[in-house]
């Protein structure tokens, strides 16, 4: 109950009681019965639910200070969703495709070869679909693959990373510089690397050359990694190499999934 009804009560049982005081100063012994016992009762009661509003204003006082008080208990969790917040903001003006439609995810778990993400079936979350984040330098607005949805359940999903032995996609291979192409191959893992293979050895491919995703089961243009090594069979037909990730996938908080492209 507030201040103002505190007042009120207060108010009643000291009219009350005046009123009481100066019939006996008078001395009307006539005063109605009936009347005094409403004036006694009036004083009573407003004394009574003063009291009341009183204690219950402690309570309320004690109340407010107990949640006051529990907030900074919480500081640590406070100080991590605010963190959470701002790379959740980060990612969500991070510069990728405008055409592209990006569902945000927060990572929630890591295996040896995959992450678990808290999007699933109930965010119309497929097998298939490509997980990106986006390139902090800005130089693959694209963004860079972190891998590919294999499992889902209702609010959850599982990504491959791309040294899984689920990796198996195109890609295109570019020179340093951006300017020049360089070829074509397909890229696997083993458990452990990312490999590249099936390019062909009339190719100019080289090592430090970039790998990005080629048009087909993946977004076009998703940065992969950069050429560590690269051999050749003189019998052969391909050159095959290994790849340096572009980044260290064990470091994510958040990524996005590509949902439609």
């Amino acid at each position: 109950m507030n201040f103002r009804a505190n007042s009120r009560h207060l108010l009643f049982a000291v009219i009350a009681t005046s009123l009481l005081l100066l019939f006996h100063q008078a001395k009307l012994t006539t005063l109605p019965l009936a009347l005094a016992q409403r004036l006694t009762h009036a004083a009573r009661a407003g004394l009574t639910a003063a009291f009341q509003d009183f204690r219950s204003a402690d309570k309320l006082s004690s109340s407010r200070s107990l949640t006051l008080a529990t907030p900074l208990l919480d500081l640590p969790e406070k100080v991590k969703l605010m963190e959470e917040n701002q790379k959740m903001r980060h990612l969500l003006s991070a510069p990728l495709p405008a055409a592209w439609h990006f569902l945000p995810a927060r990572v929630v778990g890591l295996g040896p070869d995959f992450l678990v993400i808290d999007e699933g079936s109930q965010s119309q979350v497929t097998p298939g679909m490509a997980v990106v984040v986006a390139d902090p330098d800005k130089n693959h607005r694209s963004g860079i693959l972190v891998g590919q949805i294999t499992t889902v359940s209702s609010a959850q999903s599982q990504v491959a990373l791309p040294f899984s032995a689920h990796t198996n996609f195109p890609v295109q291979i570019i020179s340093p510089s951006g300017a020049t192409f360089q070829g074509r191959g397909l890229v696997i893992g083993d458990d452990t690397h990312i490999k590249i293979t099936e390019v062909l050895n009339s190719e100019p491919a080289q090592t430090d050359d970039l790998v990005f995703t080629a048009p087909g089961k993946l977004a076009p243009d998703l940065f992969v990694g950069k050429i560590s090594s690269l051999t050749s069979d003189p019998t052969g037909v391909y050159q095959e190499g290994s790849l340096t990730p572009a980044l260290d996938y064990r470091q994510l908080d958040y990524v996005f999934i590509i949902t439609a492209f």
